[in-house]
C-alpha cells in the first residue's frame, strides 16, 4: 500500500481521490517493528513524497488524507533527508496535526535538516497565512524559543518584520502576547550580523505602521546603528515615500515617552537630514527640521544640508521650506558659506542650472559679490546638467539598488539614460541628450544669469565665455537637419510668438517645463526644441560676440557693419569669435589648434560674402561718389587664379573704410568743436548777467 500510495502521489492526476478513497475505506498504516518491537523511525512514506509536489489547496487537502491514515502521532517517520513528518505538517499549516505531535512530546524546537534552523524560524519565514500564524502560536505555545538565533544573528521576529503585508502587525503582536504569557523572553533589540534590529527591518519597506508601533510600544531602542551606521531613524529618511511614516514615528516617540539621536551621523557622516535631502522629500525634511535636526551639519564630503539641496532640487520646493523653515525658527544657515569644495550653495545651484532654487537663495540673501561663475571642467565634477546628472550624483548605494529594482524590465546599459530612439525598449527612462532636455537647459541658465544681473552681479566676458562654452560642452550648437512640415514650421513660430512676449528668461523656463508645453506631440516635439533652443541661443550669443568681433577686427568696421556681419553668422561661429580672442591658450582648450586657423578663414570669409552690401551701405550713409564701382572692388580682392583672398580683402575693406570713418571723424570734431565755442558763449553771458 505504501508504494501504491507513493506512486499515485508522484505520477497520478487523480491522486486527491484515490487517497481519498484509501483514507474513507479505514486503511491504517501500520508501523515497522525493530527487533525490540519499537517502530523503525527512518522510514519514507507517502507523506514525504508531497513535498515534491507543488503546494496548493488540493496538496494539502491530499496531505489531511494521509495522516488519516498514517495516524500514529507517536511515530514520527523521518525520510533519508531529515524530513519527518512533524515537519510536513508545520510546513503545510496543518495546525491540528502538529499540535497531536506536540502533545504527544514532539521537541518544537527541531531543526530544519536543509538549514539547520528552527522550525519556528522555517514557518516565520514562509508567507504570514492564517494556517502559518496558527502554527507559530502553537510551537510558541509548546515552548519554541522565540529568541533563537541562525548563524547570521537572525531571530524569528527578524523574520516576520521582514514580511510585506497587513497581517504582520496581528502577528507580531500575538507572537509577543503569547511570549508574555508563557513568561518567556524576546530579544527586541537583537541585532543580525549586519547589526539590523527587528525595527530596522519593519521600517525599511515603509508600511509596517503597526508593527513599529508595537515594536516601539515593547521598548525597541530607537538609537541603535546598525554596521552601516544607521539608526532607525536614517532607514525612515532613505526613501521619498516615508513622510507620513516619518510624522507618525515622532508620534509615537512622544506617546512612549522616548528621546531620538536626530543628529546622528552614519558611516558616511550623513544624518537623517542629509538622506532626507538626497531623497528628495521636502515634506521630511521639515518634520526634521521641526524636530531640531541641525542644518548646518557637514557629512564626510563636506557637504552641508542647503549644499546638497542646491546640488539637488529642481522643483525648487524644497530649498524654499529648508529656509522659510530655519528663518521660522530663528535658526542661521550660512547662506553664503563655502563646503569642502570652496563652492556656496548659490555655486552649485548655478552648476546643476536650477534656476528655481537660485531665485530662492537669492531672496534668501545670498552674496553675488563674490560669485564665481562655473566653468566646463567644473561640471565634470558633479555630472550632466541633466536629471541624469543629479541621479548620478546622489551616490548612494541603497537608492541605485531600488532604482535598479525599478528598472529591472530595461537593459542594464539603458537604465539611467535610455535613448528614446530606441525601439527595442518600451522603458524609457531618460533622454538626456534630447533637443528638449537642451532647451529647458537653455532658458534654465539664461534665466540664472538673468536672476544673477538683477541682484547686482556683473557678467564679465570671460563669464559670457564660459557660459557659452558650457553650451558647446552639452552641444547645444550642434545643428541637427529637420525637414519639417508647414504645420511643424507654423506650431515653431506660434510657440516662439508666445515666449516673446514673457518678460523674462524664467518665464521662458516655466513656459518649456511646463505641462502645457509638454502636450505637443512627440514627433514635433524634436524639431520645435531644436528651432527654439537655436533661436534663443541666436541672441545670446550675438550680443556676447559682438565686443570680441569689433576687437578682432581691431575695430576697423563701424558698428553697423558689424551688426550685419554678425546676424549671417551662426551660433557655433559666433562662440568660436569669442575663443578667437580669448586666445590661443582657451582655443587649445575646447578644440585643437587647427580650429583657430579656422575661426579666421571662416569671419573673412563672412566679411566678403556681405562686403557688396556692406560697400554700398557706407556709400549710402556717408554720401560717398556714386560711382564706386563695387564689381571692380570685389575682383581686386581675388588671386591672379580667381581664389578668393579673404585676409587681403579684409586688410583692404579694413583700409578703404578707416580712411571713410576718418573723415567723418574729423567732420564730428570740427562739429563738437563748434558747439563748444557756442556754449562758452552762451556760459560767459549768463555769468555776466548774474
Amino acid at each position: 500500500m505504501d508504494w501504491l500510495l507513493e506512486a499515485c502521489i508522484k505520477w497520478s492526476s487523480w491522486s486527491l481521490e484515490i487517497v481519498e478513497f484509501v483514507a474513507h475505506s479505514g486503511y491504517k498504516d501500520q508501523p515497522d517493528l525493530d527487533e525490540d518491537g519499537k517502530p523503525r523511525l527512518c522510514r519514507t512514506t507517502a507523506v514525504h513524497k508531497i513535498a515534491e509536489c507543488h503546494q496548493s489547496a488540493s496538496t494539502i487537502k491530499v496531505l489531511e488524507n494521509l495522516f488519516k491514515i498514517y495516524d500514529k502521532f507517536h511515530v514520527n517517520y523521518t525520510d533519508e533527508s531529515g524530513y519527518s513528518h512533524f515537519h510536513m505538517a508545520c510546513k503545510y499549516g496543518l495546525d491540528h496535526v502538529a499540535e497531536k505531535f506536540l502533545e504527544l512530546g514532539q521537541d518544537p524546537d527541531c531543526l530544519d535538516p536543509k538549514t539547520g534552523n528552527s522550525i519556528l524560524y522555517f514557518v516565520a519565514a514562509k508567507d504570514l497565512t492564517y494556517s502559518n500564524t496558527s502554527i507559530i502560536l502553537l510551537l510558541l505555545k509548546h515552548g519554541a524559543d522565540a529568541s533563537q538565533t541562525k548563524d547570521d544573528g537572525t531571530t524569528p521576529l527578524h523574520v516576520i518584520c521582514q514580511h510585506r503585508d497587513c497581517t504582520t502587525y496581528s502577528v507580531i503582536s500575538m507572537l509577543l502576547e503569547s511570549v508574555d504569557e508563557l513568561q518567556q523572553t524576546v530579544l527586541i533589540n537583537a541585532q543580525d550580523k549586519w547589526g539590523d534590529t527587528p525595527l530596522h527591518l519593519a521600517l525599511k519597506d515603509g508600511y509596517n505602521i503597526g508593527t513599529v508601533q508595537e515594536l516601539l510600544r515593547r521598548g525597541a531602542n530607537l538609537n541603535l546603528a546598525n554596521a552601516q551606521g544607521q539608526t532607525p531613524l536614517h532607514v525612515i529618511c532613505q526613501s521619498d515615500k516615508n513622510s507620513s511614516l516619518l510624522k507618525l514615528f515622532f508620534d509615537f516617540i512622544d506617546a512612549f515617552g522616548n528621546t531620538v539621536q536626530i543628529d546622528a551621523r552614519n558611516k558616511e557622516g550623513n544624518t537623517p537630514l542629509h538622506l532626507a535631502i538626497s531623497w528628495g522629500d521636502a515634506k521630511m525634511v521639515e518634520s526634521l527640521l521641526i524636530r531640531g535636526a541641525d542644518p548646518c551639519l557637514d557629512n564626510a564630503e563636506g557637504l552641508p544640508p542647503l549644499h546638497l539641496i542646491a546640488r539637488r532640487d529642481v522643483h525648487g520646493d524644497m530649498m524654499q521650506i529648508f529656509l522659510s523653515t530655519n528663518k521660522e525658527r530663528q535658526q542661521t544657515v550660512g547662506i553664503d558659506g563655502r563646503d569642502k569644495s570652496g563652492r556656496t550653495a548659490l555655486e552649485w545651484a548655478v552648476m546643476r542650472c536650477l534656476p528655481l532654487a537660485v531665485v530662492s537663495l537669492l531672496d534668501c540673501g545670498a552674496d553675488v559679490s563674490s560669485f564665481v561663475f562655473p566653468t566646463p571642467s567644473d561640471s565634470d565634477e558633479y555630472g550632466d546638467i541633466n536629471p541624469g546628472g543629479l541621479l548620478d550624483d546622489l551616490d548612494d548605494a541603497d537608492f541605485d539598488e531600488a532604482l535598479l529594482n525599478d528598472l529591472d524590465d530595461a537593459d542594464f546599459d539603458e537604465a539611467l539614460l535610455h535613448d528614446l530612439d530606441d525601439d527595442d525598449s518600451d522603458y524609457h527612462v531618460l533622454d538626456s541628450e534630447s533637443s528638449l532636455n537642451r532647451l529647458t537647459t537653455v532658458t534654465g541658465l539664461l534665466a540664472i544669469v538673468e536672476l544673477l544681473e538683477s541682484r547686482g552681479y556683473e557678467m564679465s566676458r570671460e563669464d559670457g565665455l564660459k557660459l557659452m562654452e558650457l553650451f558647446d560642452k552639452y552641444g547645444l550648437y550642434e545643428s541637427t537637419n529637420f525637414s519639417t512640415s508647414k504645420d511643424v514650421d507654423d506650431l515653431v513660430d506660434s510657440l516662439f510668438e508666445q515666449m516673446a512676449k514673457k518678460r523674462t528668461y524664467m518665464d521662458d523656463f516655466k513656459f518649456v517645463s511646463s505641462y502645457e508645453f509638454h502636450k505637443i506631440a512627440y514627433e514635433s516635439m524634436e524639431a520645435c526644441s531644436v528651432r527654439l533652443c537655436e533661436k534663443i541661443l541666436t541672441k545670446f550669443c550675438r550680443d556676447w560676440a559682438m565686443g570680441p568681433f569689433m576687437e578682432l577686427i581691431h575695430y576697423r568696421l563701424p558698428i553697423l557693419c558689424c551688426e550685419m556681419i554678425i546676424e549671417t553668422l551662426k551660433n557655433k561661429d559666433l562662440f568660436n569669435v569669442c575663443l578667437a580672442v580669448a586666445g590661443p591658450t582657451r582655443i587649445d582648450a575646447a578644440a585643437n589648434a587647427a580650429d583657430f586657423l579656422n575661426i579666421l578663414i571662416v569671419i573673412g570669409q563672412k566679411i566678403h560674402e556681405n562686403l557688396i552690401t556692406i560697400d554700398a551701405f557706407i556709400c549710402k550713409s556717408c554720401n560717398l561718389n556714386r560711382g564706386y564701382d563695387a564689381t571692380e572692388r570685389e575682383k581686386s580682392l581675388r588671386s591672379a587664379d580667381g581664389e578668393e583672398r579673404p585676409y587681403t580683402m579684409m586688410i583692404a575693406a579694413r583700409e578703404s573704410l578707416l580712411r571713410t570713418e576718418m573723415r567723418s571723424r574729423r567732420h564730428r570734431e570740427r562739429e563738437r568743436k563748434r558747439h563748444r565755442a557756442i556754449d562758452n558763449v552762451l556760459i560767459h553771458r549768463h555769468n555776466s548777467t548774474l
